[in-house]
């Protein structure tokens, strides 16, 4: 059945508002989404009426780009339009109109993690402040403001609070109509209870039995509470721009870091409906994360520090973006020649999805490119010699061949050839779904497997041996000793620490910035006393070339590689005897995690001092003897 694309518009919004109960706000949001994307649609096609089956997966993909590149949209934005989009062809799906959804393949864009701002108690208390409570309008605006704050909710539940949703005998503030039409109760706060009380008996009358109104008695708007706290953090003297939801984050990262109120309460009171939503609360500052950090024991102590621990914390991150100019495949050039696709052609179609509807980081798109290259350069060299080689042309067989290729003549490592394997399978899977070519020739290839790796980590006496076994002698001594001990006592990676510039150092050498660690993200590390004590005497004794602007300069004052580490750790292998494990600087990040880890610390924290983005890459770094799950036990 033929459907125009505005008519079928129309007909969604109609849907949501009527069989699924959409707010009007939600129904006009997708409204704002779909017209963009009309708009696209029109302009490409040059005509008014565009049929749906006339939308292909290729065309949705060049508007991400579109949104990406021309109107310079964030992530975020872009996930919500391909969202938008992804329910708006389902519904064509389940009506019939459409056989398959063309947004259905399309991978939403990585959002870049960033730590939301917040207010310290003391900065809210000096918010309160900026409020005399000597009328009733002014008595109403500072009952929202600790109403905003004791309870955590939204600023579009606060004004949609009814007198009728306070209970002062159960001491609970009922939430009707959440996000998400959820309903939750919220323990009332003393603090709060004594103001709703006062409020109650002095504030002004409000009609429709609105808890806040305005002076005519009507409710109020968002938009009015939003400047109200914006006009009180001027008066308080801030800086930093100050919203309602800053003050639900305030909320609920005191309750956290201060209180040490675990996330699964902190959710319910937030009403979250998956715990993964208020990880994003879970801040930790650089006194919280020193605390962690000083579990590490010194040199000559006897081993680590068991403290009990403190909370977890929320990674605070950024994605630093860099601009990646690229030429963005036209949709018409798609349309017509895709069948008769040059492969590089595709290739760098590809290689555009991934850096702008993806948004994968740079250093991902290199290792992309840099594997898919090698296959072209392959099949260019020995399949297809002199000749233009087109996608559809490529079978399973040279494939394979290229696969062998890098087995025998190469000689990679099955993790190696894994790795090849799921970005040549993810390649023609994307050409496939696009419509470039009518077979995908990688379905049937098979990841290599990888045998298990058991992850290896020194115990504290080993440790001893790495600080111990530097030659002093050495005219580099200070700046390996310097080494040794930074990539201990912070767990960084290697790269990381042969990108590290003096000015990563703050001036009193509390803390250390990595500023493009793995994805592209920054992390604050707090330094250890003792190490701080080695940098110091590094700094003024063993620095060969004070100009340099790297930390750990070579010889010549440029920046070192990771193959001067790993010479470093090759000569300490030999003298320390350690030989039942990898000698290695991966092999120290592995052990600053694992005792942390055994000296109390939560996994959340350990995963913010490493940069990981998943608790699930930090569990590996987690071992357990037979001594530290007997003293979980001893605990019953």
């Amino acid at each position: 059945m033929a459907m125009d694309f505005d008519l079928l518009k129309e007909e969604f919004l109609s849907y949501l508002r009527i069989e699924l109960n959409r707010s009007e706000l939600t129904v006009k949001g997708y409204r704002k989404d779909l017209n963009v994307f009309q708009r696209y649609l029109k302009k490409s096609f040059q005509k008014e009426k565009v049929e749906i089956t006339e939308i292909t997966t290729n065309f949705i993909s060049s508007y991400l780009q579109h949104l990406a590149t021309d109107l310079q949209h964030r992530p975020t934005t872009m996930r919500r339009h391909l969202a938008t989009l992804k329910s708006f062809f389902n519904f064509a799906v389940l009506h019939e109109y459409l056989v398959k959804n063309p947004a259905e393949d399309i991978t939403a864009p990585r959002i870049p993690q960033r730590q939301p701002a917040y207010l310290e108690k003391k900065q809210v208390e000096a918010l309160f402040r900026t409020i005399t409570p000597d009328t009733p309008l002014a008595l109403r605006d500072l009952t929202m403001l600790k109403t905003l704050f004791y309870s955590g909710i939204r600023v579009r539940e606060l004004v949609g609070l009814k007198r009728q949703h306070l209970d002062f005998q159960e001491k609970i503030i009922k939430i009707v109509k959440g996000k998400g039409e959820k309903q939750r109760s919220i323990p009332l706060h003393p603090e709060l209870e004594k103001q709703l009380e006062i409020y109650l008996k002095e504030g002004p009358t409000c009609q429709d039995d609105y808890l806040f109104c305005n002076y005519r008695g009507e409710g109020l708007t968002t938009e009015f509470i939003r400047q109200l706290i914006s006009r009180c953090a001027q008066t308080a003297g801030f800086q930093q721009k100050v919203t309602p939801h800053i003050l639900r984050h305030s909320f609920a990262t005191i309750l956290y870091k201060d209180c040490g109120v675990d996330l699964k309460r902190l959710a319910e009171l937030l009403g979250h409906s998956s715990i993964r939503h208020t990880v994003v609360y879970a801040h930790s500052d650089v006194k919280h994360l020193k605390e962690a950090v000083e579990i590490l024991p010194a040199p000559g102590e006897e081993g680590i520090r068991v403290r009990y621990p403190l909370p977890g914390e929320r990674a605070a991150w950024q994605v630093l973006e860099e601009p990646f100019d690229t030429k963005i495949a036209q949709e018409q050039n798609i349309l017509t020649g895709s069948k008769s696709l040059e492969l590089q052609e595709a290739l760098n179609r590809y290689l555009d999805y991934v850096r702008y509807v993806q948004n994968f980081s740079k250093t991902t798109y290199i290792g992309k490119k840099h594997i898919l290259q090698r296959l072209v350069s392959y099949l260019k060299e020995t399949v297809f010699p002199g000749q233009t080689i087109l996608l559809k042309d490529i079978k399973t067989a040279h494939l394979r061949h290229f696969l062998q290729f890098l087995h025998t003549e190469k000689k990679y490592k099955p993790a190696t050839l894994y790795t090849n394997v799921v970005q040549i399978k993810t390649f023609f899977k994307y050409a496939f779904q696009h419509g470039f070519i009518d077979r995908n020739p990688a379905a049937k290839l098979v990841n290599p497997r990888i045998p298990p790796r058991e992850i290896q980590y020194f115990k504290w006496d080993e440790v001893q041996l790495l600080f111990n076994n530097l030659e002093p002698e050495d005219s580099y001594y200070l700046r390996d000793q310097a080494i040794i001990k930074t990539l201990y006592y912070t767990g960084i990676r290697a790269q990381e620490l042969c990108d590290l510039k003096t000015e990563d150092l703050d001036p009193a050498l509390s803390t250390l910035t990595i500023v493009s660690g793995k994805g592209d993200k920054w992390r604050l590390i707090p330094l250890h006393s003792h190490l701080q004590e080695t940098l110091r005497l590094y700094m003024k004794k063993g620095r060969h070339h004070p100009d340099s602007p790297y930390l750990f300069a070579s010889p010549l004052g440029k920046k070192i590689y990771p193959g001067t580490l790993y010479k470093i750790f090759r000569k300490l292998k030999e003298k320390t005897a350690i030989t039942d494990k990898r000698v290695s600087p991966h092999t120290l990040r592995h052990t600053f995690a694992t005792h942390l880890y055994q000296g109390g610390v939560d996994l959340k924290r350990i995963a913010l001092l490493l940069g990981h983005v998943n608790l699930n890459h930090t569990e590996k770094y987690t071992h357990t003897s037979q001594e530290h799950l007997r003293e979980a036990i001893e605990l019953l």
